[in-house]
């Protein structure tokens, strides 16, 4: 809990168990009167409360940890509003941390995050916070010694449209800058119903200008392939799923070769494809097909 208000809403957290199981104890020691026990618990609640307002507001506005902020109504207003972004932060920081031990557990020695950013109108958490959240988790597993090099992969959900791509372009290419590499691409997935990858050029486009590596999902259901040809265009650096792009039908052809001309990397995902039934079973899972070809390939985790 490095963050004052964090460690305020935790410790009235603490505080209030305490009185709770105190009022228990106080009720068993005198089983006849239910009165006491009523006082005793309403006794608690009410300190529960009390004292979590009272801490958050202290640590906000003491001198030595924020000089600047005062004790006003706006200030208090503020110190509720920045402990719900606090807790938010703290969770996903929580949250990036455990997947990074897992994976590092597991002898991984890179890994790539990839996540779509995400705000909380209730909590105020904005898409930058929630960029700075998973960003911190990595840098703090980095200061724990983790023999791991991790990476984070900025996501732009197809389904959110053109607009909210472009928003995401531009936070990217900002942490890009800022991250010594941290953050260094950008990822098209989602619902492939959704929209056209005609709608995305722009934003796409804009990322390569940006220094941003692209991945793309493509093909991943079946008789897309004026929208695979169109993003192929851009010379992705890697290709997600691709399930369709090997099909035999003459169309398609040009799409193989196009591929196994940029020697576009395919990033192949059993597990999610058997399940979203793009694929009948294992033995004809399009990995067979690529591998026999000599193209480069990835195994995925779901």
């Amino acid at each position: 809990y490095s963050c004052p208000r964090c460690l305020s809403v935790y410790l009235s957290i603490c505080l209030s168990i305490y009185l709770y199981h105190l009022s228990i104890s106080i009720y068993l020691s005198y089983l006849s009167s239910v009165s006491i026990y009523i006082i005793y618990l309403s006794i608690s609640i009410y300190l529960s409360i009390y004292l979590s307002i009272y801490l958050s507001i202290y640590l906000s506005i003491h001198p030595s940890i924020h000089p600047s902020i005062h004790p006003s109504i706006h200030a208090h207003t503020h110190t509720y509003t920045h402990t719900q972004i606090c807790i938010c932060m703290c969770v996903y920081v929580c949250v990036t941390k455990d997947v990074i031990r897992e994976f590092a557990a597991d002898g991984v020695k890179y890994l790539e995050l990839r996540s779509t950013p995400r705000e909380e109108k209730s909590s105020g958490m904005t898409k930058r916070t929630y960029v700075e959240a998973v960003l911190e988790g990595i840098k703090q597993c980095q200061e724990e010694g983790l023999d791991i090099d991790v990476r984070f992969l900025v996501s732009v959900d197809r389904s959110k449209g053109a607009v909210t791509a472009k928003e995401t372009v531009k936070l990217a290419g900002d942490f890009l800058l800022s991250t010594n590499g941290v953050v260094l691409g950008l990822d098209l997935s989602g619902n492939p119903k959704a929209g056209h990858g005609q709608d995305f050029l722009e934003p796409l486009l804009e990322a390569k200008k940006a220094g941003l590596k692209l991945t793309l999902h493509l093909s991943e259901i079946p008789e897309q392939e004026e929208e695979t040809r169109l993003l192929l265009g851009l010379c992705p650096d890697r290709i997600g799923h691709g399930t369709f792009l090997h099909t035999s039908e003459l169309a398609t052809r040009d799409l193989v070769e196009l591929v196994r001309r940029n020697r576009t990397p395919l990033e192949l995902c059993l597990t999610s494809n058997l399940k979203a039934e793009t694929v009948p079973s294992k033995a004809q899972h399009h990995f067979g097909f690529w591998y026999r070809l000599g193209h480069p390939v990835v195994l995925c985790s779901f």
